[in-house]
């Protein structure tokens, strides 16, 4: 039985915090490990506190520490779900807040993950899977079409 993409995240989340919690994580880069079906950890870095430049979009300032985790899930051969995990790497208040997207989801909220950090949380974003969606689906929708 396959596990589906979403699915797959949340359990990466909660396997990776409950790992830090445990102590057992000292080290962000030994989180790049981790192996689920169908998952590739593409990076997997203790990011110090203060400010972090992600791959796209401005600056994010005033930051706690936390460990880094990105990847990518392809439970078909056409699919492409990227995703984020951030794990604070002091303070943890002990919960997992995912952020939600969107439109058509094609990117991660880069801001909303900081917003979560800030606040305590091990949180994580991902991108729709654009590239598997028909078609049909993914143009505009709300047109009417003659």
């Amino acid at each position: 039985m396959r596990m589906p993409p979403i699915r797959s995240l949340i359990t990466l989340a909660f396997i990776l915090a409950t790992a830090a919690l445990g102590g057992r994580a000292a080290d962000c880069a030994s989180l790049s490990r981790a192996s689920l079906p169908d998952t590739t950890l593409t990076t997997a870095q203790s990011v110090p506190a203060g400010r972090f430049v992600p791959p796209y979009g401005r600056p994010i300032d005033k930051l706690p520490a936390f460990c880094r985790l990105a990847g990518v899930i392809r439970p078909s051969s056409d699919s492409d779900i990227r995703f984020e995990v951030w794990l604070p790497a002091s303070d943890w208040n002990g919960k997992f807040l995912s952020v939600g997207n969107g439109g058509f989801a094609g990117s991660i909220n880069y801001f909303a993950l900081a917003d979560d950090l800030r606040r305590g949380f091990a949180t994580a974003a991902t991108t729709r899977d654009m590239k598997a969606m028909p078609k049909t689906q993914a143009g505009p929708f709300g047109i009417r079409r003659r």
